[in-house]
């Protein structure tokens, strides 16, 4: 089973609220530009070849949970693009990928580019601020998109925030994202890694107490089980159809619709957990 999104950091990201440098993103690459300079490196640092080739070449055959906790700590960029492909390829939306804290300006980059991939493959030919209609245009896996992608970035400054506006996302595409949230998703997301905790163990200590008779299952089992849909639900915008689907496909769980609501609302009976799963008091 996918390991909690939530449970241990937060998810997504919030507007920054420090001024960028005007010149901060001068070292950034297109990912064509980093696959030609580890070639160029072939002689210098055939170990790092070969070591980052057996990292991408096993990305194909590993599980999803298992991609899904790569990502949490990779550090090469291109090895984090590479789990991002196979993740979009697989239908794993990015709002529910780990959001880890950015080691570097690249990796932040490459963040916000798995956004972009995710958004331009199933929204082509969206309308956007006319010099920034190349990211809807082009093929994702065509040069010319990933400088599309890239010059975007930079004339935003990375301010995720402000790319979304100028790409003229709707709150439904920004929803999908990891790093272009609006303002009441990226509060949901932190309600929810702050709250998501708490309720595991509320629910583990009341399943301890109230134990399955049949022994069919664990109460860590349970609570795991309904954390995982409580945040399932709220990532994917509280939408019922999207996370069941969701469920089913990244995580082999088979839920009736009926079964889900239960489920959630059992959840948001446990302290204050309401605004949490509901959005409402």
């Amino acid at each position: 089973m996918r390991e909690l999104p939530a449970v241990t950091l937060p998810v997504g990201a919030a507007p920054p609220t420090e001024p960028v440098p005007a010149a901060w993103w001068d070292d950034l690459q297109t990912v064509p530009d980093m696959k030609q300079a580890v070639r160029d490196a072939e002689t210098t640092d055939p170990a790092g070849s070969v070591f980052l080739g057996h990292a991408l070449g096993s990305i194909p055959e590993q599980s999803t949970p298992t991609l899904l906790l790569r990502l949490r700590t990779v550090e090469h960029p291109l090895i984090a693009w590479a789990l991002h492909m196979q993740l979009d390829a697989r239908e794993v939306p990015p709002c529910l990928r780990p959001w880890m804290p950015a080691r570097s300006k690249q990796s932040a980059f490459i963040a916000t580019l798995a956004d972009l991939m995710w958004l331009a493959t199933r929204h082509s030919g969206h309308k956007t601020y006319e010099r920034m209609a190349g990211v809807f245009k082009h093929p994702v896996r065509d040069d010319r998109w990933h400088r599309a992608a890239l010059w975007a970035y930079r004339q935003c400054r990375g301010r995720t925030w402000q790319l979304a506006g100028r790409l003229n996302l709707t709150d439904a595409m920004r929803c999908h994202t990891l790093t272009m949230t609006t303002g009441a998703q990226a509060g949901d997301r932190k309600r929810l890694g702050n709250q998501l905790p708490g309720l595991v163990e509320a629910i583990t200590a009341h399943g301890r107490q109230h134990p399955d008779k049949s022994g069919a299952t664990t109460p860590q089992a349970v609570a795991d089980r309904r954390a995982l849909l409580v945040s399932t639900f709220v990532l994917l915008g509280r939408n019922q159809t999207e996370a069941i689907a969701c469920l089913q496909r990244v995580d082999g769980i088979t839920i009736s619709r009926q079964t889900l609501v239960r489920q959630l609302q059992a959840a948001s009976t446990i302290g204050d957990a309401h605004r949490m799963v509901f959005g409402s008091l």
